[in-house]
């Protein structure tokens, strides 16, 4: 009813099935699967408890808040459990659930059992799932992943494991440095100087695609700092995605602002709008125990207005009116991308260099 992606219900942790699904553009697909389940990879998941993907988004969009990108990014992570199936009443049991599977070959009709829980919250970051390499707050013992872990692996999905890290791209003259998370990074500003001095950087690409969140104050010099030293006439490219959320929209509007007429954003749009709610407290219900999160601090991202006793505090200092996050370059997000391993979002920006240098 807030309609707010920070005012929230946990319901802790659900079990899920031996497969992880991610739902991109074209459809929800297998891209990882427990020992023994290794033939669904690849397959695209069509009807779940005889319903098509679609009607279960609507209904994951009544349980979880937020905007239509963080409903569909949400999704890939419930529409693989059981127990919420059974709890929003689409099956009467949660032991195990009717998958239909497709290919360009054939369709498997098989109901899934759930399998012992491996994951420590229902706040999981699904795009972990995307990479081969990631290790981190997942099980990783005997399941197998669509992409091989080696060298083909593209940028944006090569270091899960770290909160960010930096790139200098010889063929683009060109900086990319990934952010995963709103954290403190150790040398970062110092590692971006150092590779805009010795490199010949032209452009800059900072890439949020994944970043939900953390304490925008530990990167808020950093989004001031970096578009002052370079120096360059070339562009600053801010990619976003469904998952970049909270403070990762707030270092986003950020850079943008201090970027000036450089910015150019690129991919998909944000999982919040520029007006949203954060901060606040946790409590648990009295009778439920179920976890709750009220959000309490106000963000206006967009004009950086003041409302008294409602805005965020901090914003008094460091927001900006960012007017706008839309992608220029909007890039969808398709599973026949993924699959051979191009980064759709990086042959748009190179087209974009391409097309600017001969204008």
């Amino acid at each position: 009813m807030a309609d707010d992606g920070h005012t929230s219900m946990h319901f802790g942790n659900y079990r899920r099935i031996p497969l992880r699904l991610y739902l991109f553009d074209d459809g929800l697909y297998v891209i990882k699967a427990k020992k023994g389940y290794e033939k669904y990879l690849g397959y695209k998941v069509n009807r779940i408890c005889d319903k098509p993907i679609n009607d279960l988004i609507k209904l994951v969009d009544y349980y979880v808040s937020g905007n239509q990108s963080w409903i569909t990014y949400k999704s890939s992570y419930l529409l693989t459990s059981p127990d919420f199936f059974e709890a929003a009443n689409v099956s009467n049991t949660s032991d195990s659930i009717r998958y239909e599977f497709v290919s360009d070959l054939d369709t498997i009709i098989k109901y899934i059992a759930v399998i012992e829980n491996v994951d420590w919250s229902d706040e999981y970051d699904s795009w972990r799932d995307l990479a081969p390499s990631n290790k981190t707050i997942m099980d990783t013992t005997g399941w197998r992943h669509i992409l091989t872990n080696d060298n083909n692996i593209p940028l944006y999905l090569s270091q899960p494991n770290i909160p960010g890290f930096v790139e200098y791209i010889d063929s683009l003259n060109t900086l990319y440095i990934q952010i995963n998370t709103s954290t403190s990074i150790k040398g970062l500003i110092k590692t971006v100087v150092n590779s805009n001095n010795s490199q010949n950087v032209q452009n800059l690409i900072v890439d949020l695609r994944f970043n939900g969140g953390g304490n925008y104050m530990q990167l808020a010099s950093f989004t001031k700092i970096i578009p002052k030293i370079f120096k360059g006439n070339g562009k600053i490219y801010i990619i976003t995605g469904t998952g970049t959320f909270s403070a990762g929209i707030c270092i986003a509007a950020r850079l943008k602002y201090y970027s000036k007429d450089k910015a150019i954003i690129v991919g998909q749009t944000m999982g919040d709008e520029l007006h949203f709610w954060a901060e606040g407290k946790q409590f648990y219900l009295p009778n439920s125990k179920i976890r709750a999160r009220a959000a309490n601090g106000l963000h206006d991202w967009e004009n950086n207005k003041y409302v008294p006793f409602k805005t965020f505090w901090l914003n008094i200092l460091f927001g900006v009116p960012a007017k706008d996050l839309t992608p220029d370059i909007f890039v969808d997000q398709n599973f026949k991308d993924y699959i051979s391993r191009a980064d759709k979002i990086m042959i748009e920006i190179k087209q974009h260099l391409h097309n600017s240098k001969y204008k």
